[in-house]
Order: structure tokens, then sequence, then C-alpha cells
């Protein structure tokens, strides 16, 4: 998907379902911490049966969905997709500030999409991806 905003090019890379083991899409902003705008918390979108949500993840941790009530209620995945993206929140944080390439989440993601992980579990695997350790 690629978005233009004041002549600036945003693109976002679309993790299917078989990189990240979930019911849905996820979205992630390939222009991070750069954007200029007025927020500043990592976004993402997840996509299933043709809708899509947007999501903000707080610096307290938290999980926003801004879409309307309807929508939310309509997307059968919203609770699993608060609960994938606050499992890898840390390296979705990683991501938006450019300390993780998207091709590094997405090997991360698929190697441990069957697997319940811990924060700990997500860091190591990224660090062995990141020094070619695998």
């Amino acid at each position: 998907m690629k978005l233009n905003f004041e002549n600036t090019l945003y693109e976002h890379a679309n993790l299917k379902q078989n990189t990240t083991g979930q019911p849905f899409e996820l979205w992630l902003d390939e222009f991070g911490k750069d954007r200029k705008v007025q927020h500043n918390e990592p976004r993402f979108k997840v996509k299933a049966n043709g809708i899509e949500l947007d999501c903000i993840l707080h610096s307290d941790d938290t999980i926003e969905i801004v879409n309307n009530t309807r929508d939310i209620q309509k997307f059968k995945y919203a609770k699993e997709a608060e609960n994938f993206i606050y499992t890898y929140r840390n390296l979705l944080r990683m991501h938006w500030n450019h300390d993780a390439d998207t091709g590094d989440v997405a090997i991360v993601m698929k190697m441990l999409k069957s697997k319940k992980v811990t924060t700990e579990d997500i860091l190591d695997m990224l660090s062995k991806v990141q020094n070619d350790l695998l």
C-alpha cells in the first residue's frame, strides 16, 4: 500500500498470514519514526475479510484501535490483533525506530509463529537474525 502526504511517499510492508501465523495481515509503516506528523507512536494496520483496523502502540504499551465501533465489531480478530501487537511490541517498536528492518521482523515472526513466545524469545531470535546466526 502506498500513501502520499504532502509529496512524500509512504509505504507499508504487508506481512501475510503465513509469515505471522495470525488470521490477519499485518501492515508495517516503512517510514516509521521519520514521519513528520503530530503523532509519533508506532502505527499498524491489520486486515482480514476486507476489513482494515488502524492500531496505535502507545508508549505505555496500550494498544488503541482507532476505527469506529462498528468496524471493530465486524473485525472478528480484533482481540487477537491486540494480543499479537502486544506480544511483539518491542520488535515492532524497533522496526518503527529503524533498529530492525522489515526482513528481520518477517523472519522472526515466521520462525516463532507456531510457538507461545516471550519478549526474550523474540529479542533473542532477532539478535540471531541480525547477526546471521541462523
